[in-house]
């Protein structure tokens, strides 16, 4: 994938400034200093393109669609819009952007043959090194703690997961802990099936990503909107994605981790027969009822959709199309984290 991004990179260059000088002297003749001459480049400007769009959620999710969720990372991204460079310049005004810094690998993408490719390059594979020596330790911590069937327990473990991802002052909060927590849900969910007597299945935080993707893009004509039968949203709900999940239609909950104005995290509890979601919040003091309900709007107008798609309620007996947006219940009472 590298060589062909630097062969086309090479070969725009070559037509892009092929008599380019020139072009512009023409142009300058007849419009003077309000002459332009522009080109457009292929291959390298792609995938740092791309890269943008993992490391920067919100150029993602503004720009682009993720359709799959494959390796290497370019495969998984459609865009068709070009915004203008003064367009993309304001998304890092925004009050509260944030990044990644390092774009850590999955354990699957550390398989791949590029990766070990990566991991010879000296400073590269350090850095790497260390990424995945720290994400070793927060999964030694999640492997030794006790399963339970409580749904008590699922949730402070997830909350508290959340929690520990949100600070005033980090400007770019980790997403990796929380979806490792979530994985160990459904990893002992799969693995130990006696142990737990609630039927549930969790997403990950892309899933929230793509949710907001759609409503950002679709949200002034949703009465128009449609799941495309390839949308990757449907994969979650058919236990495809992420790994160890459930099919929904096997299940009576699912556990959605929400992001709020880009700084924190709180767990959206989808309960799927009675269609509402419960939210748990773990720093209520930042937060109040009204912004929750526009914050987590997406997830509650996509859910009919998705569900549909999969003729969820088929399953069930019920065959009734519905796709009125679900209840919203911001549960009080709720244990607080302390760094507010």
């Amino acid at each position: 994938m590298g060589g062909i991004c630097y062969e086309r990179t090479l070969f725009g260059l070559q037509r892009a400034l092929e008599n380019r000088i020139s072009k512009y002297q023409d142009k300058k003749k007849t419009k003077g200093e309000a002459a332009v001459e522009a080109y457009s480049l292929v291959g390298f400007p792609y995938a740092f393109q791309v890269w943008a769009y993992e490391a920067i959620p919100l150029i993602g999710l503004k720009y682009a669609t993720r359709v799959s969720e494959r390796y290497p990372r370019i495969l998984n991204w459609s865009a068709t819009s070009a915004p203008r460079s003064t367009e993309v310049e304001n998304v890092f005004l925004e009050p509260h952007l944030t990044f990644h810094s390092l774009l850590t690998p999955t354990l699957e993408e550390q398989q791949q043959d590029y990766y070990k490719h990566v991991d010879k390059q000296g400073a590269s594979a350090e850095m790497l090194h260390q990424s995945n020596a720290s994400q070793d330790a927060k999964n030694d911590d999640l492997r030794h703690e006790k399963s339970s069937s409580d749904t008590a327990a699922y949730v402070a473990a997830a909350t508290a997961a959340m929690a520990e991802e949100t600070t005033n002052d980090a400007i770019t909060p980790s997403i990796e802990h929380i979806d490792v927590a979530f994985f160990f849900f459904r990893k002992r969910r799969i693995e130990n099936p006696h142990l737990f007597s609630q039927k549930f299945t969790t997403v990950d935080t892309m899933f929230w990503q793509n949710a907001q993707a759609r409503w950002i893009k679709h949200g002034k004509k949703w009465n128009q909107f449609k799941l495309l039968e390839n949308d990757i949203l449907i994969d979650y709900a058919n236990g495809l994605q992420p790994l160890y999940s459930v099919k929904w239609p096997d299940v009576d909950i699912v556990y959605v981790p929400i992001n709020v104005r880009a700084s924190h995290w709180v767990l959206g509890v989808v309960h799927l027969h009675r269609r509402i979601i419960y939210v748990y919040d773990s720093l209520m003091g930042i937060n109040n009822n009204a912004r929750l309900q526009v914050a987590i709007k997406p997830l509650a107008k996509l859910l009919p959709h998705i569900l549909n798609a999969i003729a969820y309620y088929g399953f069930h007996g019920d065959t009734k199309v519905n796709y009125q947006e679900w209840e919203i219940e911001w549960l009080q009472d709720i244990p607080q984290q302390e760094n507010e």
